[in-house]
């Protein structure tokens, strides 16, 4: 005890116990892999529940396609013949952010999201901004957008999108195979269409392989800056 009366603490060694004072544990790749992926499913859990609201907003918008990343060997294939290729991407209120990933066959490089609220009577280049990336590799960069939908209604006609990246004097394009990106209105009454839910269930679907674990991986660092402002889905 002390002067005061007071317990003094002491702290006492591994060592005096008869352990080791020094724990090594030697991780695979495949433990990396399922720890991340157990991490990543971790953070998703409080998104899964809102995937099927089926509508407590007056009118709200929707993707309806599946994000491109969940089936990685499409995606793979899609990047390596087309050079470009929509990663993924979120709708939060009026605000559609993702990533896109090019092929780097050149310093100089021009991604450009073009999107049309019209019915391609008329549309909009929105420039896409290079990201310094922790998960990309030597082969590929990755560049990020954001921009501003107009006020949602059921009577307006679908938003469309597709990517284009220039490089030199080409410029080559991402149209979701001629079918473009489309983005939908839902309404009180009305369900996500059956692009929608498959998107999901194929996300899930394809979270077992630790290449889509890095890719939501990746799309969790977007989620977590957004957090602090409103839920997504």
């Amino acid at each position: 005890k002390g002067s005061k009366g007071q317990k003094k603490k002491r702290g006492v060694f591994a060592d005096m116990k008869g352990l080791s004072l020094t724990a090594v544990r030697f991780f695979s790749k495949i433990e990396e892999d399922l720890c991340d992926l157990q991490h990543a499913l971790s953070d998703l859990a409080c998104f899964r529940p809102k995937l099927w609201d089926s509508g407590s907003q007056a009118c709200r918008y929707v993707l309806d396609f599946p994000q491109p990343s969940a089936d990685y060997v499409a995606f793979r294939s899609s990047l390596h013949s087309n050079l470009v290729c929509l990663e993924g991407c979120v709708i939060q209120d009026r605000a559609l952010s993702g990533t896109v990933k090019v092929r780097n066959i050149a310093y100089e490089k021009k991604v450009t999201v073009r999107i049309t609220f019209d019915g391609w009577r008329s549309f909009r280049d929105v420039p896409c901004q290079y990201m310094h990336s922790t998960y990309g590799s030597a082969d590929t960069d990755i560049f990020s957008f954001e921009l501003t939908l107009p006020k949602p209604s059921v009577g307006r006609r679908a938003t469309e999108f597709c990517v284009s990246f220039q490089c030199g004097q080409k410029t080559h394009w991402d149209n979701n195979h001629g079918k473009n990106y489309k983005i939908c209105h839902v309404g009180v009454n009305s369900s996500p269409s059956c692009a929608v839910k498959k998107s999901a269930s194929r996300a899930w679907e394809h979270l077992g392989t630790s290449g889509a674990a890095a890719l939501v991986l990746s799309h969790l660092q977007t989620w977590r800056r957004s957090e602090s402002q409103a839920p997504y889905w």
